[in-house]
């Protein structure tokens, strides 16, 4: 699991640096503060990604991608697909050449927008978009599964 913070996600430790000496935070705990140098991960509007659909809904798509696990494909945002939810069969966005988003595609986005967001969960927000040249669903080639 990756921690968010408003500098981005922290992918891993690359030096310790130094641990200081204890704190007392409560009766039961003794905090170390810790200097150490990190690898961080942001994502910035613009960027291209790949990421797997993890939920469909009428207005938009969920995906995610590495440590962001919350990327919203809006449906204003996927230009000539439309819903499709037929009975007995899970939701879908399809576009007249049939090709289809829905879970478990790995679909190519560009990153619109970006938030931070301290609520619980302490994590970026990513609006994306597949208005474009080669943004999409893509193809595997045989590949069952890609992990992203």
């Amino acid at each position: 699991m990756y921690r968010a913070c408003e500098y981005g996600y922290l992918l891993a430790v690359t030096k310790l640096i130094s641990i200081g000496h204890g704190l007392k935070a409560s009766r039961c705990c003794t905090c170390f503060p810790v200097e150490f140098r990190c690898r961080t991960f942001i994502p910035v509007d613009g960027e291209i990604f790949t990421g797997v659909v993890k939920r469909v809904l009428e207005r938009g798509i969920f995906l995610k991608s590495g440590p962001m696990n919350i990327v919203y494909l809006p449906s204003v945002k996927m230009p000539n697909y439309n819903y499709v939810s037929e009975e007995n069969e899970k939701p879908v966005f399809m576009r007249d050449d049939l090709s289809k988003i829905g879970i478990g595609v790995v679909v190519r986005f560009v990153v619109f927008a970006v938030k931070w967001t301290e609520d619980r969960l302490r994590e970026f927000r990513v609006l994306a978009s597949i208005d474009g040249d080669g943004l999409g669903p893509v193809s595997l080639n045989g590949l069952d599964e890609l992990d992203v």
